[in-house]
Protein backbone atom coordinates (compact mmCIF):
# COMPACT_ATOMS: atom_id res chain seq x y z
CA UNK A 1 0.00 0.00 0.00
CA UNK A 2 1.40 3.16 -1.38
CA UNK A 3 2.20 5.52 2.48
CA UNK A 4 2.65 10.03 1.74
CA UNK A 5 4.26 10.61 5.17
CA UNK A 6 4.33 13.89 6.48
CA UNK A 7 7.69 15.56 7.81
CA UNK A 8 9.26 18.10 9.10
CA UNK A 9 12.28 19.36 7.09
CA UNK A 10 14.58 18.67 10.18
CA UNK A 11 13.70 15.26 9.98
CA UNK A 12 15.43 14.39 7.00
CA UNK A 13 18.62 14.01 9.36
CA UNK A 14 17.18 11.95 11.33
CA UNK A 15 18.55 8.13 11.47
CA UNK A 16 14.86 6.79 9.84
CA UNK A 17 11.78 8.48 9.48
CA UNK A 18 9.63 9.12 12.09
CA UNK A 19 7.16 6.72 13.35
CA UNK A 20 3.48 8.32 12.78
CA UNK A 21 0.54 7.50 10.42
CA UNK A 22 0.72 8.53 7.32
CA UNK A 23 -1.82 8.92 4.39
CA UNK A 24 -2.97 6.16 2.20
CA UNK A 25 -4.86 6.50 -1.33
CA UNK A 26 -8.87 5.70 -0.79
CA UNK A 27 -8.49 3.61 -4.19
CA UNK A 28 -5.96 3.12 -6.75
CA UNK A 29 -5.94 6.11 -8.71
CA UNK A 30 -3.79 9.02 -9.10
CA UNK A 31 -6.92 11.68 -8.29
CA UNK A 32 -6.79 9.60 -4.67
CA UNK A 33 -2.65 9.62 -4.88
CA UNK A 34 -3.13 13.12 -5.26
CA UNK A 35 -5.22 13.70 -2.43
CA UNK A 36 -3.35 11.82 -0.33
CA UNK A 37 -0.25 13.69 -1.19
CA UNK A 38 -2.41 16.99 -0.59
CA UNK A 39 -3.34 15.99 3.06
CA UNK A 40 0.15 14.66 4.29
CA UNK A 41 1.76 18.50 2.23
CA UNK A 42 -0.78 19.96 4.94
CA UNK A 43 0.01 18.05 7.41
CA UNK A 44 3.63 18.84 7.01
CA UNK A 45 2.84 22.30 7.32
CA UNK A 46 0.79 21.77 10.65
CA UNK A 47 3.88 19.99 12.34
CA UNK A 48 6.48 22.48 11.68
CA UNK A 49 3.83 25.90 12.20
CA UNK A 50 3.48 24.51 15.57
CA UNK A 51 6.17 24.17 16.70
CA UNK A 52 7.03 27.59 15.51
CA UNK A 53 9.90 26.09 12.31
CA UNK A 54 9.67 26.99 8.65
CA UNK A 55 6.31 25.05 7.82
CA UNK A 56 7.48 23.81 4.46
CA UNK A 57 5.73 20.87 2.76
CA UNK A 58 8.01 17.89 2.84
CA UNK A 59 6.91 14.43 2.45
CA UNK A 60 8.59 10.95 2.14
CA UNK A 61 6.75 8.39 -0.25
CA UNK A 62 6.77 4.54 -0.49
CA UNK A 63 5.11 1.51 -0.44
CA UNK A 64 4.48 -0.34 3.10
CA UNK A 65 5.97 0.96 6.19
CA UNK A 66 8.87 3.77 5.73
CA UNK A 67 10.64 2.12 8.93
CA UNK A 68 13.87 3.34 7.05
CA UNK A 69 15.18 5.67 4.75
CA UNK A 70 15.35 2.45 2.33
CA UNK A 71 11.75 2.14 2.51
CA UNK A 72 11.19 5.68 0.99
CA UNK A 73 10.88 6.25 -2.51
CA UNK A 74 10.75 9.71 -3.01
CA UNK A 75 10.23 13.10 -1.60
CA UNK A 76 7.97 15.69 -2.53
CA UNK A 77 9.29 19.04 -1.28
CA UNK A 78 8.15 22.68 -1.31
CA UNK A 79 9.34 24.95 -4.39
CA UNK A 80 11.36 28.28 -3.66
CA UNK A 81 8.43 30.15 -4.09
CA UNK A 82 6.72 27.94 -1.52
CA UNK A 83 9.97 28.30 1.05
CA UNK A 84 9.30 32.47 0.62
CA UNK A 85 6.03 32.33 1.14
CA UNK A 86 6.58 29.82 4.30
CA UNK A 87 9.00 32.41 5.60
CA UNK A 88 6.67 34.54 5.29
CA UNK A 89 4.10 33.17 7.28
CA UNK A 90 6.19 33.00 10.08
CA UNK A 91 5.36 36.63 11.04
CA UNK A 92 2.15 36.40 10.33
CA UNK A 93 -0.45 37.18 13.45
CA UNK A 94 -3.90 37.69 11.25
CA UNK A 95 -5.90 34.59 10.60
CA UNK A 96 -7.21 35.76 7.57
CA UNK A 97 -3.98 36.80 6.36
CA UNK A 98 -2.29 33.36 7.60
CA UNK A 99 -5.30 31.20 5.73
CA UNK A 100 -4.58 33.84 2.43
CA UNK A 101 -1.10 32.86 2.76
CA UNK A 102 -2.05 28.61 3.36
CA UNK A 103 -4.00 29.31 -0.21
CA UNK A 104 -0.95 30.60 -2.08
CA UNK A 105 1.60 28.11 -1.24
CA UNK A 106 -0.90 25.33 -1.92
CA UNK A 107 -0.60 27.09 -5.99
CA UNK A 108 2.60 26.19 -5.97
CA UNK A 109 4.00 22.81 -7.02
CA UNK A 110 6.01 20.54 -4.89
CA UNK A 111 9.23 19.69 -6.16
CA UNK A 112 10.11 15.78 -6.68
CA UNK A 113 13.18 14.20 -5.49
CA UNK A 114 14.55 10.77 -5.87
CA UNK A 115 15.16 9.00 -2.39
CA UNK A 116 18.70 9.06 -3.35
CA UNK A 117 19.14 12.33 -3.68
CA UNK A 118 18.38 12.41 0.14
CA UNK A 119 21.84 14.08 0.95
CA UNK A 120 20.86 17.37 -1.71
CA UNK A 121 17.48 17.62 -0.18
CA UNK A 122 19.44 18.02 3.12
CA UNK A 123 21.58 20.38 1.96
CA UNK A 124 18.58 22.43 -0.07
CA UNK A 125 16.58 22.75 3.13
CA UNK A 126 19.50 23.59 5.08
CA UNK A 127 17.53 21.47 7.34
CA UNK A 128 21.04 19.71 9.40
CA UNK A 129 22.26 22.71 10.36
CA UNK A 130 23.12 23.47 13.58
Amino acid sequence: MRIFLPLKASELCDVRPPRRDGMCPLENSDDAAEEALYEAAFASMELSFAEGVLPVRVVAVGEGPLTTWDDVESFHVESERGIAIARRMLHIEDQEVLDAAVEEIFEQPLHWYDVTELPLLRSVLGSCDS
